[in-house]
């Protein structure tokens, strides 16, 4: 295809970032070596899931940090494109997630460019696909970048623009309150906008997608200064408020719950979510970006995440508990559809309808097991 990305089309070029500085004499930080998350081992109960057992070890390739004269970030998720039409793919969930292939990438859907910012001086870039509107993306695979810039010797003020895309929620501007990310330094991107930088600082993909290293909740508990452990609540992190994956008998669930001790949180709309999971050592939900708020519960203690029969992504629940030292437990849940549906894969959109017996059993296992091991 001729031409170049910032007049139409995708980018013309795709290498990782080690290999790209490597060629163009550009300074590359490694910041963690290559290396291996632990097996996320789950007891599960309900009808065998096909994909609890199988979650073994993850490479998790380095993390790595590159400063690129006339770097880009390309709408719609701010991918890091080189002055040359080069998209270094190690920095893109999709890339990765794809084992290198593009064909679902973002910017697969580009034709007509959008229109240019320059972002004059020095740019820090800590976004991550999904992050804008996605929870749980910005919670765990964008945010998190700020520590390995700072590992890497990076100060705040060493620049002129930081962008990091975010949603619109009280958790995610606590949490950049308590990173000193603020506007005009801090820009959140608009919709149909291409960043150009004289000087782009980025980071590559922290990990593997779905696979989070200890690192990422001892980033939180010292962000925020919480506990290291002795939490004492039960939580319950509702989905009721989303549009998709709900309990679709959620008032029978509920009331186990409430039977069991756990206290119903709505994450999205909860200005205390932060302290009630820093005090839990419980914590029960849906698989779902509601859950990930489980990272800053303190260290022990145990999950138990309800699946849909037609689960079929990534282990972003289990690997988080696993990296914050829990015990993890699942429930398979019934479909509130027909789990053939071709929809389901990757997006599990479906409700799901909790045996409540079952969920009985996965509740008792989980307090006491816990209990039995302190």
């Amino acid at each position: 295809m001729p031409g170049k990305s910032s007049r139409f089309g995708p980018p013309r070029h795709g290498t990782t970032t080690a290999d790209y500085a490597r060629a163009h004499g550009l300074k590359c930080v490694e910041v963690i070596p290559p290396r291996t998350v632990s097996r996320t081992a789950a007891l599960g109960f309900g009808s065998p899931h096909p994909l609890v057992p199988s979650w073994c070890p993850a490479p998790q390739p380095a993390v790595q940090i590159a400063t690129l004269p006339g770097g880009r970030l390309l709408w719609p998720d701010c991918s890091v494109v080189t002055a040359d039409d080069t998209l270094l793919t190690d920095t893109s969930f999709w890339a990765l997630c794809d084992q290198g292939g593009l064909h679902r990438h973002p910017l697969g859907t580009r034709w007509l460019a959008p229109r240019q910012q320059r972002l004059r001086g020095r740019v820090l870039s800590l976004a991550s696909d999904h992050a804008n509107s996605s929870f749980g993306h910005f919670l765990l695979d964008a945010l998190p970048r700020l520590a390995y810039a700072q590992k890497a010797g990076c100060r705040l003020e060493d620049f002129d623009f930081i962008v990091l895309p975010h949603p619109e929620s009280q958790t995610a501007n606590r949490l950049l309150a308590a990173a000193r990310l603020t506007p005009p330094q801090l820009l959140r991107p608009r919709a149909r906008e291409d960043f150009v930088c004289d000087e782009l600082v980025s980071i590559t993909f922290p990990g593997a997608p779905g696979f989070y290293p200890p690192e990422l909740p001892a980033f939180y508990r010292q962000l925020l200064a919480l506990p290291p452990a002795g939490g004492h609540r039960r939580i319950y992190l509702s989905r009721q408020s989303q549009t998709r994956r709900r309990i679709a008998n959620a008032s029978e669930a509920e009331a186990v719950f409430a039977r069991h001790g756990f206290e119903t949180v709505y994450p999205e709309s909860d200005p205390d979510v932060v302290r009630k999971c820093a005090e839990a050592d419980f914590i029960v939900g849906v698989e779902g970006s509601n859950f990930t708020n489980q990272v800053f519960a303190p260290a022990g203690g145990a999950v138990l995440v309800l699946l849909a029969e037609n689960w079929a992504d990534l282990p972003y629940v289990y690997s988080v508990a696993t990296a914050a030292g829990k015990r993890v437990y699942a429930l398979t849940c019934r479909a509130h559809v027909d789990p053939s549906d071709r929809r389901s894969h990757w997006t599990n959109p479906y409700d799901l309808i909790v045996d409540c017996g079952e969920l009985e059993t996965a509740i008792n296992a989980m307090l006491g097991s816990v209990s039995a091991a302190n």
